[in-house]
């Protein structure tokens, strides 16, 4: 785990973690202050899984940043998650495969919800794309 300096703050990377599962409960939230940051990225992980969490910021921002980003990572697991608030991006994808979102929600974005290059094998099942302002959203 490494926190990354960006524009106005820091972003919490974590990287070449495998088999983990980080689970949320009622009213567990992670929330990032600086508005150009991601909340929280993976970077070059294996087999995680992400349940029942909050990820956003306080405050939206127009250029840069994000709610949860996942980079040259694989069998990824994100079910029942709120991604929000990021301004930017609500969920960033980049070299992945085997990406799977189930029940979450993704919304008040202000550039995509959701942006995806280079992966393979992408699911989405009931993932509400919702009060994001800008188009395409995906």
């Amino acid at each position: 785990m490494s926190w990354e300096p960006v524009h106005d703050g820091l972003q919490l990377v974590i990287t070449g973690v495998s088999h983990l599962i980080l689970r949320g409960g009622t009213g567990a939230a992670l929330m990032a202050s600086a508005r150009y940051t991601y909340t929280l990225i993976f970077s070059y992980c294996h087999d995680l899984r992400l349940e029942d969490l909050t990820l956003g910021h306080t405050d939206a921002a127009e250029w840069v940043g994000g709610d949860l980003r996942l980079e040259g990572s694989s069998d990824m697991w994100i079910e029942g998650c709120q991604l929000f608030g990021s301004g930017v991006m609500g969920l960033d994808l980049e070299g992945c495969s085997g990406v799977t979102a189930l029940r979450s929600t993704i919304r008040d974005c202000t550039v995509r919800a959701l942006n995806a290059s280079g992966v393979a094998n992408l699911r989405l099942e009931r993932v509400e794309l919702t009060v994001n302002q800008s188009w395409p959203l995906v």
